[in-house]
């Protein structure tokens, strides 16, 4: 298994911007990991998840995660949602992909 993958947390806040008088989510980096990433395969997908309509990934981590206090995880500039439970000490996850 290759750890070679960075994988980017990220951690939305709503920020007030003064000159649009809008709230605005605004990502800030909250940490970099390298990781095993894979996809999750199409029998795997509809057999847990009953559809093939999102992209999904399953990531493995060498280390357990600082925090679990992050928003999204970016891999290669495509951005991923968290997507059930993360094993405990945080060294797997999956995530679906959004935006």
């Amino acid at each position: 298994m290759n750890f070679d993958k960075p994988v980017l947390f990220y951690k939305e806040e709503k920020k007030y911007n003064p000159t649009t008088s809008k709230w605005e989510l605004t990502p800030t980096l909250v940490f970099t990991e390298l990781a095993s990433v894979t996809d999750i395969g199409a029998s795997v997908s509809i057999q847990e998840y009953g559809d093939l309509s999102q992209d999904r990934v399953s990531v493995r981590l060498m280390y357990p995660l600082r925090s679990l206090d992050f928003t999204y995880f970016e891999i290669y500039g495509r951005k991923y949602k968290r997507e059930g439970k993360t094993i405990p000490r945080g060294i797997y996850l999956r995530g679906v992909a959004y935006g």
